[in-house]
């Protein structure tokens, strides 16, 4: 192995045990009780922010609330969304899904939610899903701003069933060449995928894969697709 990357690796220990250290004198002489493993978390979400806008960690607890869109339906307002610069932002409303009936758009940052601002350092995907989810048909007010108006739009979402799509679009785009638009990368993406084709009655010379938008989501689905071209 290069010294280098043995140099790195202990670089890494040294700092794991720092953090572990200043944990347990935390919690063994601070006179208030703690918990360790909010404060653990919060430290990791803290330091990940810093690498980049796109990066982040996700806590246990929050990991089956993020898997739902990709996995199978729930009930909610049906956004794919991030949270930037303590805002929430719209990546993208699910097609046909009650926001995207509304007129809700990729990009808008919802900055209240029924009348109250949400935006702030301690919003977290975990605040976002209990804001956001709810039974079918109750009805939440989504207070938007959008680039280019003047004014914040109030959008009144009623929520429903969001059903797992990932293929937008598919059809002829010209003689021989089909075109197919991708929107996350999710459990059914390969078999929508397989679908498609199987539906065709003759196989396509060329193919164009649209993945603009694309909100992300299992290496799994993406990879299955990267194989098909390789």
């Amino acid at each position: 192995m290069p010294v280098p990357a043995v140099a790195q690796i202990k670089d890494v220990h040294e700092q794991v045990n720092k953090v572990g250290q200043v944990l347990f004198f935390v919690s063994q002489f601070y006179p208030d009780s703690i918990n360790a493993a909010a404060m653990t978390d919060q430290m990791l979400k803290d330091f990940v922010s810093k690498l980049d806008p796109h990066s982040s960690y996700i806590p246990a607890a929050e990991v089956r609330a993020l898997s739902e869109p990709l996995e199978g339906n729930f009930e909610g307002v049906g956004i794919e969304f991030t949270l930037l610069a303590d805002t929430l932002v719209v990546v993208n409303p699910v097609a046909g899904g009650p926001s995207d009936l509304v007129g809700i758009k990729a990009d808008d940052r919802i900055v209240e939610v029924d009348g109250v601002p949400i935006s702030s350092p301690q919003l977290n995907n975990q605040k976002v899903f209990d804001l956001l989810r709810g039974p079918k048909g109750t009805r939440v007010a989504l207070t938007v701003v959008r680039k280019g108006e003047p004014e914040r739009i109030v959008f009144h979402v009623t929520r429903d069933k969001i059903p797992i799509h990932s293929v937008d679009a598919a059809y002829w785009a010209a003689p021989g060449i089909m075109y197919v638009k991708i929107n996350k990368f999710a459990m059914t993406t390969q078999d929508e995928f397989i679908d498609v084709f199987k539906g065709l009655s003759q196989m396509p010379e060329g193919l164009i894969l649209d993945v603009q938008g694309n909100g992300g989501g299992y290496m799994g689905a993406a990879l299955f697709l990267a194989e098909q071209f390789l």
